[in-house]
Formats: C-alpha cells, sequence, structure tokens
C-alpha cells in the first residue's frame, strides 16, 4: 500500500520536471513509473508462498497484467476511432 500511495509522489516530480527539467529527466520518470514499480511486484509477489501457491499467483499476476495490457490498448483504439483517425 505504501508503493502505490507513493506514486502520487511522481506528480510534483513530473510537474517540476516539465518546467525546469530536460528531456532525459522525463524519460527517467516515465520508464520509472511503468516499467520498475511492474517488475518490482511481479518478482517480489510470490517469495512468499511456496510451490503450486507460488505458480498459482505468479500465473494470476501475468493475466492481470496482460488483461490491463490488453483493455488499454481496446479503449486506446476506441478513442481514436472516435477521434475520426
Amino acid at each position: 500500500m505504501a508503493v502505490i500511495l507513493s506514486r502520487f509522489s511522481l506528480i510534483p516530480a513530473f510537474y517540476l520536471t516539465a518546467k525546469y527539467g530536460d528531456q532525459g529527466w522525463m524519460i527517467l520518470l516515465t520508464s520509472f513509473l511503468n516499467g520498475h514499480l511492474t517488475v518490482c511486484v511481479m518478482t517480489e509477489a510470490p517469495t512468499g508462498y511456496k510451490g503450486p501457491e507460488q505458480n498459482a499467483l505468479g500465473n494470476l499476476l501475468v493475466t492481470f497484467l496482460l488483461a490491463g495490457i490488453f483493455s488499454g490498448v481496446v479503449l486506446d483504439w476506441l478513442w481514436l476511432i472516435d477521434k475520426g483517425w
């Protein structure tokens, strides 16, 4: 929960980077927001379990990750169609 709430601290970081920073800092913030936290959760979540439970949790995490990616793509595609692209 603390990691989830700490993502709100990135809002001022993005604002300050857009106003005063360079493009490299923006790329670093974006990659941290999108990729780093996902990798941390996907590798650390199953470590507290053993055997079949660990495998099932890993499968569940991947299923929800793929469902999120797929729904994001579909909604983005529908948004572009609505805009007339």
